[in-house]
C-alpha cells in the first residue's frame, strides 16, 4: 500500500528517514522509494521528476523534485501552487496547477534543456530565457553543449528586475548553433533606453557559430519605435558566426564588454550602427588564420609552455606564431618549437604561467624566398620549406620586399 505524502506543515523541521512514495491517483501504482530524504526548513524533496507531476495528486504546499526528466538531470526544482500561466506551469491529477518557486535564480535544465551535444535544445532555451524576463529572474546554464537554431533574449515589456544570464565559464557552458542554422546565435531586444527596464547582464558562457552556421554571434536592437538598453557582457566568448560576431543596429543602445573574446566570424568581428560602448579586457580575433587550433597548454616541467596542437607537421627547429591562447601567458609570439609527438610541441624560451582554458592558433611561420607574377597577374610566393598549406587556406605575409601587394 502506498504511503500518502503530507502537507509540508505536517513535518516542521524534521528528517524524513522512512521510504515514502506518491499515489499516483488511485491505480496503486508507486513512483518508488524517497528514503532518506530531508526536510530542515526546506521544501521537502519528492521521488518524482517534473514530467511525472500530470500523473500524481500531490497534497502539499511546496516540493522539490529529483529531476526534469530523470533523477540527477540537473533539472531538480522548487514548485509551489500557482495559476496556469506560471512559470513550467504543470496540473497535478487533482486539477492543482504547479509553478517553479522565485528562487532568484532559474537553471536552463528546469525546463528540460540537456545541454548534450546532440539534443535539439531550441524550444527549451528560448522558453527558459521568456520565463526569466516575465518572472524577473536570473538564469543559470550548468555545464554542457546546447545545441539549438537560436535563442532570443526580449527584456523589452519586463518585470522592471533586471536578467541575468550566465554559465559555469565559457570552456564549460556552450550554446551552439545546429548545422544549417542563418539565425544569430542569440537575438538580443532591449527597451526603455536610458533610466528604462535595466540593462540585461550575460556572463562566463560561449556563443558557438559552429564554423559559421549561423547568422550574427549577437544580434542587438531595440523594441519596436524605441530605444535599447545594450548590454553588460562579461567574460563571454562568441566564436566562428557566420556573419558578425556582434551587430549592433540603430538605436540598440550602449552597453559594455568586460574579458569578452570574440573570435573568427565570418564577415566582421564589430558592427556598431548606434551606443557608446566601453570595452574593457577583450580580444578580438579576425578571420582564421592558417594554421592548427590549439587544443591544450601546460607547463613542461621545465618552465617551458607545452602545446596541443593536433598534426602541427612540424619539425624541431621550425618557426611558429602563436596567439589567442586564453587564460594561458607566455605562449603569444614567434616562437622555435621543439617537436614532442605528433601533437605537441614545445615553445623554446617561452615561460609559461595561468591555467589554460580554451581557444589559440599555432601557425608555422616560413621564410619567403621568392615572389614572381603567375603569369596571370597574380603573386606567386616560393618559401624555405615545405608549406604544408591546402588551397582556400588564408596565410598572413610580410615583409616581402620588393613585391608590395603580397604583405
Amino acid at each position: 500500500m502506498n504511503s500518502p505524502i503530507y502537507p509540508l506543515e505536517h513535518f516542521g523541521g524534521l528528517t524524513l528517514d522512512a521510504p515514502l512514495a506518491l499515489s499516483s491517483g488511485g491505480t496503486g501504482s508507486s513512483t518508488g522509494d524517497a528514503s532518506g530524504l530531508t526536510l530542515a526548513g526546506q521544501p521537502l524533496t519528492i521521488s518524482i521528476t517534473a514530467t511525472q507531476i500530470p500523473a500524481l495528486s500531490i497534497p502539499m504546499n511546496a516540493f522539490r523534485t529529483l529531476g526534469y526528466a530523470a533523477a540527477g538531470d540537473g533539472g531538480d526544482a522548487i514548485y509551489i501552487k500557482g495559476a496556469s500561466s506560471g512559470p513550467m506551469a504543470t496540473q497535478d491529477a487533482s486539477g492543482q496547477w504547479w509553478v517553479l518557486a522565485p528562487t532568484g535564480e532559474w537553471s536552463a535544465k528546469a525546463w528540460g534543456a540537456k545541454g548534450d551535444g546532440a539534443t535539439d535544445d531550441t524550444a527549451a532555451l528560448n522558453a527558459w530565457l521568456a520565463a526569466l524576463v516575465a518572472g524577473g529572474q536570473s538564469g543559470y546554464a550548468p555545464p554542457g553543449v546546447y545545441m539549438h537554431g537560436g535563442m532570443t533574449l526580449n527584456t523589452s515589456g519586463g518585470s522592471g528586475n533586471a536578467v541575468a544570464v550566465r554559465g559555469a565559464h565559457p570552456s564549460q557552458t556552450v550554446f551552439r548553433t545546429k548545422a544549417g542554422t542563418t539565425n544569430p546565435i542569440l537575438t538580443l531586444v532591449t527597451s526603455g533606453g536610458y533610466g528604462g527596464q535595466p540593462q540585461p547582464v550575460l556572463r562566463d558562457f560561449m556563443l558557438d557559430g559552429n564554423n559559421y552556421n549561423s547568422g550574427h554571434g549577437i544580434s542587438i536592437s531595440a523594441a519596436s519605435g524605441g530605444y535599447g538598453q545594450g548590454f553588460l557582457g562579461i567574460n563571454v566568448t562568441v566564436l566562428k558566426p557566420g556573419i558578425d560576431n556582434m551587430y549592433v543596429g540603430n538605436n540598440a543602445g550602449a552597453g559594455c564588454l568586460i574579458r569578452c573574446d570574440f573570435a573568427h566570424p565570418g564577415r566582421n568581428v564589430l558592427t556598431l550602427d548606434s551606443g557608446d560602448w566601453r570595452m574593457t579586457d577583450c580580444d578580438f580575433m579576425g578571420a582564421e588564420l592558417a594554421g592548427k587550433p590549439v587544443s591544450g597548454a601546460i607547463n613542461n616541467g621545465a618552465g617551458l609552455a607545452r602545446l596541443t596542437v593536433a598534426g602541427h607537421g612540424m619539425t624541431t627547429g621550425q618557426t611558429c606564431f602563436v596567439w589567442g591562447v586564453d587564460g594561458a601567458t607566455g605562449t603569444t609570439g614567434v616562437w622555435t618549437v621543439t617537436v614532442i609527438d605528433a601533437n605537441t610541441i614545445d615553445l623554446q624560451g617561452s615561460t609559461f604561467g595561468g591555467v589554460y582554458t580554451f581557444l589559440g592558433r599555432c601557425v608555422p611561420v616560413f621564410t619567403v624566398v621568392g615572389a614572381v607574377n603567375n603569369g596571370a597577374g597574380l603573386i606567386r610566393i616560393q618559401t624555405s620549406a615545405a608549406h604544408g598549406f591546402a588551397t582556400g587556406a588564408q596565410v598572413y605575409l610580410q615583409n616581402v620586399g620588393g613585391v608590395p601587394n603580397a604583405n
